[in-house]
């Protein structure tokens, strides 16, 4: 029996791999290179259709643009008459293959899986790529690959994208992972695919989806309306990351995958989050959204605050008591010490009355010159805030010390520090700033030309790099990733990585502000560029 196999000109097809709503995949043999591919065609009956081969072709050009170890690699695109078709690297196997024999997956393993979908679903969104239909099925393993690699782009949403590429008939997204927006039909950002990296996780570790229904309808309303799933005992450890993931709410989830690659990274580690020296990430790791404690907390509240003004008012009463009892009591001590002061001492012996009147001579000849002393030091009070000068007449040399040490001191004594005011400023996810600002930056560092001093030297390949702006708008490089990059003379890699990084420095843009005017910072722009020389010039495109 003849195999009805498409035909193409490089590449010799063996087998069909599977078959889709609009796709039919097979494994083939690039004829140059003499390595195995994935092709996946276009369904012939349906090229009349044209949204369907706009969807089709966006998927091309989605994927393309898309270069990430854990991202298939798309190696080719054509049309050969009216067969219509995308290469990509073959992978071998599915997730969901891997984890049928043995049902489910040590957490160890689930958890580097999930981390590394995470870094590619961080790495798409930062180009502004949803995928929308995250699951086992679309996370593949290649020959003799460890690593899971992410595919079938062909419902992702670019974000800037205005037209509507949806159409009835199409599933979007598969019921068991779609995200509660995703139900909705309400607009969706990263934060979905967030949710639905949660399910995948949930099922990974225990073998089971999380909600199950004999209908779609009943999946919805699950995934819009269920309780957070619960992990078996033995995996508690790992509730606070599946609360985080999987909240109902987008604004309670993890803002994107950089958030769970980090948390994944702690929990791998043994370390718990309280342990890290990230105490904000920490805050927000150990504060998963928990609907029903925030209930109970609403109930109790009028009964909380009935207690306190009881414990309030009791405490008035008895301080004002304490106030009125005390006067009185003041007044009758005050009376008896007068009583008692009133008294006439016992007069002394005739034998001690001449010593007490000699006594009393010689104090009243000290209380005077104490009294001519007094008025001397009231009449130099004016010059208090001159320097103090020591006195001639003053005959005691302890007194002449203390002056000089109380003169040291006030020429020593060093003036009050004022401290700049601190200025409050806001950090910005770029995945979150509004479409036309993502679009006007990227635009802005789209292309670079560099002169190169140099001939002879020919670069290419791709560097990866992780962007902040900060509140001046100054461009600032927290990752700068040169493994792909290549370069004919070894030597002066380091010199022309330099090179390439003050051109980027030297990018700037109007300082960010809010709305109210406080300054801003943006963070995690994660661009890529692909290198070329040409007639002495580095191009960054």
């Amino acid at each position: 029996m003849k195999k009805d196999f498409p035909e193409f000109p490089e590449y010799v097809v063996k087998k069909k791999l599977g078959e889709g709503g609009m796709a039919s995949v097979y494994m083939a043999v690039q004829k140059k290179l003499n390595r195995e591919v994935a092709i996946k065609v276009l369904d012939p009956l349906l090229l009349k259709d044209k949204q369907i081969l706009k969807r089709f072709k966006k998927e091309a050009q989605t994927a393309v643009k898309l270069v990430h170890p854990y991202i298939i690699t798309i190696l080719d695109v054509g049309q050969e008459g009216d067969t219509h078709y995308i290469v990509m690297e073959y992978l071998e196997k599915t997730l969901r293959q891997h984890i049928k024999s043995p049902g489910k997956l040590p957490p160890g393993e689930a958890l580097d899986i999930i981390k590394k979908i995470a870094e590619a679903l961080s790495y798409a969104h930062s180009q502004g790529i949803i995928h929308r239909d995250i699951k086992p099925d679309n996370i593949m393993f290649g020959p003799g690959r460890k690593e899971p690699v992410l595919v079938d782009f062909g419902i992702a949403r670019v974000l800037d994208l205005n037209t509507k590429l949806t159409m009835t008939g199409i599933r979007v997204g598969t019921p068991h992972y779609m995200s509660p927006e995703q139900c909705k039909g309400e607009k969706i950002d990263g934060r979905s695919d967030i949710y639905s990296l949660g399910v995948v996780l949930f099922e990974l570790l225990t073998g089971s989806v999380p909600y199950k229904s004999e209908t779609p309808l009943g999946l919805i309303y699950l995934h819009t309306q269920g309780p957070i799933p619960t992990l078996p005992e033995e995996l508690k450890k790992y509730q606070p990351l599946i609360d985080a993931m999987m909240a109902k709410e987008k604004e309670e989830r993890f803002k994107d995958g950089a958030d769970v690659v980090k948390h994944v990274e702690l929990l791998g580690n043994d370390k718990t989050p309280i342990e890290s020296d990230d105490n904000n990430l920490a805050l927000e790791y150990l504060s998963p959204p928990v609907r029903n404690k925030n209930k109970r907390l609403l109930i109790w509240s009028p009964l909380i605050i009935i207690l306190l003004g009881a414990m309030i008012y009791i405490f008035i009463n008895i301080t004002q008591r304490e106030k009125a009892v005390t006067p009185a009591q003041d007044k009758q001590q005050a009376g008896e010490v007068k009583e008692k002061s009133q008294q006439k001492p016992p007069s002394p012996p005739a034998n001690q009355q001449k010593k007490t009147r000699d006594t009393q001579t010689i104090d009243t000849i000290k209380k005077k010159k104490s009294d001519q002393k007094t008025s001397k030091t009231k009449n130099n009070k004016k010059q208090t805030e001159q320097p103090l000068k020591p006195d001639k007449k003053l005959e005691e040399p302890n007194l002449i010390k203390e002056v000089k040490e109380k003169q040291e001191a006030l020429s020593k004594k060093e003036p009050e520090k004022i401290e700049p005011e601190k200025i409050n400023i806001k950090t910005v996810n770029f995945v979150n700033l509004p479409r036309e600002v993502i679009a006007d930056m990227s635009k802005k560092i789209k292309r670079i030309e560099i002169s190169i001093q140099e001939k002879g030297i020919i670069i290419g390949g791709e560097i990866q790099l992780n962007l902040s702006v900060n509140e001046n708008g100054h461009i600032q490089i927290k990752q700068f990733d040169d493994s792909r990059l290549r370069i004919n003379r070894e030597d002066k890699k380091e010199i022309m990585k330099e090179l390439i990084l003050k051109e980027i420095k030297q990018i700037s843009f109007e300082p960010f502000k809010d709305k109210t005017g406080e300054p801003r910072q943006i963070v995690n722009w994660r661009k890529e560029y692909r290198l070329g020389t040409f007639r002495g010039i580095i191009i960054l495109y």
